[in-house]
Formats: C-alpha cells, structure tokens, sequence
C-alpha cells in the first residue's frame, strides 16, 4: 500500500532507446512523434504509480496537424503543421519515438510571406530532412 500523491510531475525525463542505444531526453515545450507518424507538443510530462507500486510515464500531448492549406517554407520546402489547441492526448512513454524533431514555432507575415520565430505560435516549421548534411 503506498500513501501520498500517486501522479509526480516532471519537466523532462530520459531514457535509453533499445534500437539506437542512445540516450533520450523529452523536454516539456518540445516536439515529439509518436503512434508511428503523428507529431505533437509535449504539454506536460508525469507518472502514475499503480495501488501495487508499478510507476509508468506519461506524456500528455497537443496534437499538430498539416496546415490546411497543405503550405510549404517557399525557401525550405518543409511542410507547415498547426497546433489544433483543443486536441491534447495521454500517451504512454513507449509510444513515443526517439528520433529528434526540429519543429520551431513561427509568425507568418500575410502579405510579405515572412517569417520568423514566435514561442507562442499555432503555426509550425516542420524540418522533415535530415539536417546532418548542412
């Protein structure tokens, strides 16, 4: 029998992927993919011990979508995802990837095209290539 709160908060948590034998860190604010090929924000990150004392990690997830436009970066190419705010999820740590994302939010300009780094945007560039060969 365990006594006192059965959910802990965290804002970032590692572990070793088995397949890449890497080391992986999650940190709240970033992106991660998971159930194969969606992409989301990591909102917030916890564990649940069970009444018989097992813990299991959790993330809870804001679901990105492809802008509806179906938009480009006209200099990168990479696709432009969108937050969808009231579409968050719980997804248990193993349904994760541990492949990094480079997803940055932006402001876009509407008539220029311009656009820049904004924390607190719905708006995402999503740079879907490899970037070791830059």
């Amino acid at each position: 029998m365990t006594t006192g709160s059965i959910i802990h908060w965290y804002k970032q948590t590692s572990f070793t992927d088995p397949v890449f034998e890497q080391r992986v860190t999650l940190n709240r604010g970033k992106f991660v993919r998971f159930h194969h090929d969606q992409i989301g924000k990591v909102e917030r990150i916890f564990t649940y011990r069970d009444p018989g004392g097992d813990a299991r990690i959790f993330l809870r997830v804001i679901d990105t979508v492809s802008h509806p436009c179906g938009q480009l970066d006209p200099i990168t190419g990479c696709p432009i995802r969108q937050l969808v705010a009231m579409e968050a999820r719980i997804i248990g740590l193993p349904a994760s990837h541990s492949k990094r994302l480079y997803t940055i939010p932006i402001a876009m300009d509407d008539v220029s095209g311009a656009m820049e780094e904004q924390a607190d945007s719905s708006d995402l560039l999503h740079v879907d290539w490899n970037i070791q060969f830059i």
